[in-house]
């Protein structure tokens, strides 16, 4: 999997992209739904194939699948992208909380022959992209562990650890082998029993896990030659994920109720540790910004070439939490992703700056 640097253009450059002219007759709605609808209609002539989902103060108002065809099915799921760097962000601070590790830990403690630029980096810096890795994806083709720490480490750093914000998926590829070591169990084991078991959530599936009988995957963009999909390194951590909307929804719900950590680990995880020159703020997994309105808005997404594409939102002030998938890719011009086109039509529905509209639209 290569993502080729989409992942940092959509989560960085262009934050803030919504566009205020696009689908401006949906701004004022007197029937959100069938707003909604219409609007998701038009993306579908566009080319959209996924799933939406939106909540507001804790009731799902619109979970739909628009474009993808008939599927008998129960279960439709996307390959996420680098919405699994919130998972794997999670994972950390649980493991933080039954004090097998510490955020300020360096990582010699898990990798003592680390070269010694990397010693000093912590786990904190891991969370962050402040370590000083490149954006690589030095972990791929590796099918062993120790031969993935050894490729991430044998790196040259772009900045001294904590200096400043430097995408990173090598940091969570390291982040993903350092929860096996701190917890003695498989990454993907360690995941599913502390963050999806207890919100009742299926086993979290990562590439290249095959198919499952109960679910409906939409085809990708650029589909993987089984060659390419042996176990590897470069599917843990920071992308390889399959998730659906709900178990999207149900996640970031049971973040957010404390369900899964506590109220200091969500507000750890969360909070800005660095403020880019645009205002985006950068948490553990989490991006956050301010809207228009003075609205606090927080969020993961990612993006992959071959069509992995999904998005979290979460409007605080109007508690209005809008999901999108789709395997159908950016693939437009711009580069901005399906997900955040259905964000855009969403969020002038469900979340307007105007929060007595907010709740009207939402009940």
């Amino acid at each position: 999997m290569n993502n080729v640097g989409i992942a940092v253009l959509l989560m960085v450059l262009v934050a803030c992209d919504s566009d205020d002219n696009v689908y401006s007759s949906f701004d004022s709605v007197q029937n959100p739904e069938s707003a909604a609808n219409a609007a998701m209609a038009e993306l579908v002539e566009e080319g959209f194939r996924g799933s939406v989902l939106v909540a507001c103060n804790h009731n799902v108002v619109l979970n739909q699948e628009f474009g993808i065809g008939a599927h008998e099915e129960p279960k439709v799921r996307y390959w996420v992208g680098s919405v699994t760097k919130g998972i794997t962000a999670a994972a950390v601070m649980a493991l933080v909380e039954q004090g097998k590790l510490q955020l300020d830990d360096p990582i010699s403690k898990f990798f003592p022959d680390a070269p010694s630029d990397k010693q000093n980096i912590t786990i904190a810096n891991l969370l962050v992209h402040g370590s000083g890795l490149p954006q690589n994806y030095a972990a791929e083709g590796h099918a062993k562990r120790s031969d993935a720490a050894a490729a991430i480490l044998a790196q040259p750093l772009n900045d001294l650890p904590g200096a400043q914000f430097n995408y990173s998926n090598d940091g969570y590829s390291l982040l993903a082998i350092i929860i096996e070591i701190a917890s003695s169990l498989p990454y993907e084991e360690y995941v599913s029993s502390t963050i999806m078991k207890p919100l009742g959530l299926d086993d979290i599936a990562f590439l290249p896990a095959a198919k499952r009988a109960d679910e409906f995957i939409p085809e990708m963009l650029s589909p993987y030659e089984p060659s390419q999909l042996d176990v590897d390194w470069g599917f843990r951590g920071g992308h390889g994920a399959r998730l659906s909307v709900d178990e999207l929804y149900t996640l970031t719900r049971g973040l957010l109720d404390r369900k899964i950590i506590s109220e200091e680990s969500l507000v750890t995880m969360h909070k800005s540790h660095f403020t880019l020159s645009s205002g985006l703020g950068v948490g553990m997994g989490w991006f956050r910004e301010t809207d228009d309105a003075g609205r606090e808005m927080r969020w993961m997404r990612g993006s992959d070439e071959r069509g992995g594409n999904a998005l979290v939102y979460v409007v605080d002030q109007a508690d209005v939490v809008v999901v999108a998938a789709s395997n159908a890719g950016p693939d437009r011009p711009e580069l901005r992703g399906w997900s955040q086109a259905v964000r855009d039509v969403l969020l002038k529905i469900y979340a307007p700056a105007d929060n007595q509209s907010v709740r009207a639209n939402c009940g």
